[in-house]
């Protein structure tokens, strides 16, 4: 095992799998501490660290206190941003239909920022930003 993963995310296990990497799945009681509420006057970028950046530290406190072997913790996290304003995951499929409306014809942000703290409890971080173009689309599609 290289690292622990911070993160229920099974799409970002199977990539990290299918990668060929080697990694330990951190998960708590206590997981849900990490606050993924948009702050005032929060950028999306900004969003999108803190998260990763407060899940990794979670990840290393778990990894400090669940588990004999200490090795890096590797957190992430991604976000949809359109003219600055951040889309979460859609409640509902009304919510749902509501983002693509808001989407439809317009260029949105989809935002991933990964932070990895090494045994020495060190931060590393990175932000990738990714443009997406969608095309009008009807109500039906």
């Amino acid at each position: 095992m290289a690292f622990y993963l911070a993160s229920k995310s099974p799409r970002r296990r199977e990539l990290l799998k299918d990668a060929g990497f080697d990694f330990d799945i951190l998960l708590s009681k206590t997981s849900d501490s990490v606050n993924e509420d948009v702050l005032p006057g929060e950028s999306p970028e900004d969003y999108v660290a803190r998260v990763t950046r407060e899940k990794a530290k979670w990840g290393r406190k778990v990894a400090e206190t669940e588990r004999d072997l200490l090795l890096p913790v590797l957190a992430a996290d991604t976000t949809v941003a359109l003219n600055g304003k951040i889309y979460g995951k859609p409640a509902d499929e009304k919510e749902a239909f509501e983002f693509l409306k808001d989407f439809s014809g317009q260029t949105h942000e989809v935002l991933t920022a990964v932070c990895l703290v090494d045994k020495g409890g060190k931060p590393r971080e990175t932000l990738t930003k990714t443009f997406v173009t969608f095309r009008p689309l009807t109500d039906e599609e």
